[in-house]
Order: structure tokens, then sequence, then C-alpha cells
């Protein structure tokens, strides 16, 4: 059984927080409580590790990039709430196990090439719902990369590797927007967009991770996707096992589309291996 216990893909607009979008938060009303609910399947589930997959984390074209040191900072001052703000411990045990592990599959991801040691916004949205409802659990952050799909998923795989390795209970949080190019942005609409915000709610609500491997990124790049690779290394992170799925919610507002899902896993299917290491 692997200690993987769940997956969590969530948006990381920090206007989501009601603290951050003011009178702006009805519109997100959907996703609040979705996330409201996450927070306390997170604090059924008592993980001991929680890995945040971030496109706003430091991000290389040839590299996946994971935060080093003990321990880290992060706050929304930027977004005018000085009051939300979080001191996280690292799992620095298995940060070293997921370099390890890269280095001897010679797959390019580690800690080197730190740019900023402060805890990005991606990663400070979902951690602010999550301390809502459960303060244990160290946590490990990583970005992504310009590397191909496949590598995202097989990075997702290099995570489970790690965490069955320790044996350490732990969950992944896919931290993403869907397509920022819909009706009312400011980046202008494409047709695209909202024909790939269905497809990749319809796949990941179905937990067909076979077809997300094989969704075409020219499409999704032109569709102006706000961070797919993190859904890939969500689900990498889940190969070869059950998963129960759950959609929480789905919204657009301002010519962006957000969307939530929780994965509980089972046990292994051998069916559902859909790439190699």
């Amino acid at each position: 059984m692997s200690k993987i216990l769940a997956a969590f893909m969530v948006p990381n607009s920090p206007y989501i927080i009601p603290e951050v979008g003011k009178n702006l938060a009805y519109n997100f009303s959907d996703l609040i409580s979705a996330y409201e609910d996450i927070g306390e399947s997170i604090a059924r589930l008592q993980p001991e590790t929680i890995i945040f997959v971030s496109s706003q984390a430091t991000m290389y074209s040839d590299y996946f990039h994971i935060s080093p040191g003990n321990a880290a900072m992060g706050s929304l001052a930027e977004f005018d709430a000085v009051e939300i703000k979080h001191l996280e411990e690292y799992n620095i045990q298995l940060v070293n196990e997921i370099s390890s592990i890269a280095r001897t599959h010679r797959f390019p991801a580690g800690i080197m090439g730190e740019k900023d040691r402060f805890i990005d916004f991606g990663t400070m949205v979902p951690l602010h719902f999550i301390r809502r409802h459960y303060r244990g659990g160290k946590i490990v952050k990583m970005g992504l990369s310009e590397l191909s799909v496949q590598d995202h998923y097989r990075m997702g795989q290099i995570l489970q590797l790690a965490v069955d390795r320790l044996g350490t209970k732990t969950i992944v949080v896919a931290s993403a927007n869907l397509s920022y190019r819909l009706e009312g942005s400011p980046y202008g609409f494409v047709a695209e967009a909202p024909v790939y915000n269905y497809k990749i709610m319809d796949i990941c609500t179905r937990g067909a991770f076979d077809e997300l491997l094989s969704m075409d990124y020219d499409f999704c790049k032109r569709a102006g996707e706000g961070g797919h690779k993190a859904f890939l290394v969500m689900a990498g992170s889940m190969d070869g096992l059950n998963v129960n799925v759950m959609r929480h919610a789905t919204s657009a507002y301002a010519g962006a589309g957000y969307g939530i899902c929780a994965y509980l896993t089972g046990g292994v299917n051998y069916n559902r291996r859909f790439l190699s290491v």
C-alpha cells in the first residue's frame, strides 16, 4: 500500500482568500467552500508530509527545483494581507530521498539553484486553507520546468518512490489554474481556452491520467494553460494506484478558469501504470 494517501488539484489565485479578495470573494464562493472541504479532508488524513507542486515556484527550463533548507516563511503581504503568514518546516529527509532517487535515474531534479527562500504565493494559497484545519505535517515545495509532459509525470513517480521508501504518510497538492484566456481575460480570448478547461476537468474528474498524458501540449499552450504540468506531477505521484475521485468545484472569473479535484488513493492497480520511470 502506497504512503501517498491522497492528492489535490487546486487553484492558486490569492483573490480566492477572502482577506485578499475582500469584496470580490463572492465570485469564488464555490471554490472557497471546496477549499474548506479539502482542509477538513486533510485533517482527517493526518499526513506527516504535504508536497506542494506549484506553478508559481522557482522554474527552470531543464530542471525541477525542490526547495532546500530546514524551514521557510511565506506571507501574502504583497497582496495587502500582511496578517496571512506561515512559517513551515521542510521534510529534509524526504527532499534528500527525492534528490537521491533522481540522481540514480539521472533525472534532472534536486535542490540546486535556489532563487527565493520565501514560500511562493502558489503554495501559500492552498497552505492557508489547509492550515485553517490542520497544523500538522512538514512540507516539501517544488516547481515545474520546461521539460516534457512525460518528464513531469515521471517526476511524480519519483515522488511516490521516495515517499514509499521512507514510509511517510503524504499528500500531494498540485497548485495551478486552468486557462487564463477565457472571455474577459486581459490577455485576450482564444477559442481553445473553454475547450481546454472542459477537457482538463473531464479528464481529472474521471482520474483518466492516461488521457492527461496524451493531451497535445501545443494545444494546451495555445489555450493559455495556467500550470498544466503541475497536474501531471500530481498524476504521476498516483501512478499504479486506484483512485477515488471527487470533483469539488469549477469556476471562472475575470477571464481565468479554476478547478478543484480531490483524489483518495487505494491499493495497487497495474492497469493504471501509464509510464515507466
